[in-house]
């Protein structure tokens, strides 16, 4: 039986939660009367919110890169896998439409082939965009192969590989968002110029070779991590702390000096103080394993929500869109913190029990094994 890392599943639990937050969280602050402590708390959760995604991906990283790859099998299940999503897509579709009262005979043709072909969104209130999600993870899955081989190239090749691959992804992805700043002050040929002579060169631009760099630093980590072992988990904690401060008054400056109130989450995947929050707390959970193994029960919820997030990735969008507006939640961030803490568990306890089910249980992550001379091996659970 393989070993299974209980701070991987920590880890991917911190990121559910944190999607779930980001989505679903019952804060309001106005953005737009300047600098004030509110504004001030609410772009420093938002900060720790902007690890969700990423930290994901690192964890898919250490993972996939690091094991043997069986091309036929992996290929198989991400058939399955984009079967399920698609019928995910549709359920959700179908069902935030009837309960806003949508008009589905007014959808043509067109219309469908948009939406569940070629999977653009219609919007509200049939709004699905969270889905960009799972399209950039089957992206990722695709080209797998091709990323396991270079990663797992013997001697220095993989090092040269991977290096260079980390570099041009950082500067086509990373640097021109961290500089976006300076380019914003320089005239427009100038920033036009800085920006393009950053990514002109780069096959992967934008937010899905930003989630290629995580996912190959993932491996990367757990590749090197022993190395690491003399650093008391303390510095983690301090290097993520401050890293989360200067990304904090990073947003102070741009509310200010640029009256930004956008987008604080997906918009700051791809900073390099979201790469070093990540890693830090990266680490921070490999060094805490021990207490993971020592206090089974204790962190039990928390590895069984990270075992199933896919499905509460799934199920957080119904419950948010379709249960919530039914309570009434007060605003705040203690009781959205319940509320979104809440809202995993249960999804998660939703997703533990269909997995039981009969044709039911492949929308929640269980895959048929395959058939391997007279023996038929029975169906098991692929958590992710």
């Amino acid at each position: 039986m393989k070993k299974r890392f209980h701070y991987l599943d920590i880890l991917k639990c911190i990121a559910i939660f944190s999607v779930c937050f980001y989505h679903f969280s019952a804060v309001s602050v106005d953005l737009s009367g300047g600098f004030s402590r509110a504004v001030l708390v609410n772009r420093w959760f938002y900060t720790l919110n902007s690890i969700c995604v990423p930290v994901f991906m690192m964890v898919n990283g250490a993972l996939l890169l690091g094991r043997p790859l069986n091309i036929r099998k992996h290929y198989r299940n991400l058939a399955l896998f984009c079967a399920v999503y698609w019928l995910w897509r549709v359920i959700t579709f179908v069902l935030l439409g009837a309960a806003a009262g949508y008009d589905f005979s007014a959808l043509g043709a067109g219309d469908v082939i948009n939406h569940l072909i070629l999977m653009k969104d219609f919007g509200s209130p049939l709004l699905v965009d969270h889905f960009w999600f799972i399209i950039m993870y089957i992206r990722i899955q695709l080209i797998l192969p091709l990323l396991h081989c270079v990663f797992n190239t013997e001697g220095k090749d993989s090092a040269i590989s991977c290096a260079v691959i980390m570099a041009v992804l950082w500067i086509s992805c990373f640097a021109v968002k961290d500089y976006g700043l300076v380019a914003a002050a320089l005239p427009a040929a100038f920033c036009a110029l800085f920006t393009d002579s950053l990514t002109a060169y780069s096959p992967f631009t934008g937010i899905y070779g930003t989630m290629i760099f995580f996912f190959l630093l993932g491996g990367i980590i757990v590749r090197y991590a022993d190395r690491s072992r003399k650093i008391h988990p303390a510095v983690y904690a301090f290097v993520f702390a401050a890293a989360a401060a200067v990304q904090t008054v990073v947003y102070m400056v741009e509310h200010i000096t640029l009256g930004a109130g956008s987008d604080l989450v997906f918009g700051r995947y791809n900073t390099t103080t979201n790469i070093v929050m990540c890693v830090s707390l990266f680490m921070l959970a490999y060094r805490c394993e021990g207490i993971f193994e020592k206090h089974p029960k204790v962190f039990a919820p928390f590895e069984a929500a990270g075992q199933n997030t896919i499905s509460i990735f799934y199920l957080h969008w119904l419950a948010g869109k379709l249960v919530l507006p039914m309570l009434d939640i007060p605003d705040g961030y203690v009781v959205s913190v319940i509320t979104i803490a809440l809202m995993v568990a249960v999804c998660t306890a939703v997703s533990i029990v269909c997995r039981k089910i009969p044709v039911v249980k492949y929308m929640f992550g269980v895959v048929p094994a395959a058939k391997s001379g007279k023996n038929t091996a029975g169906e098991k659970a692929v958590k992710v």
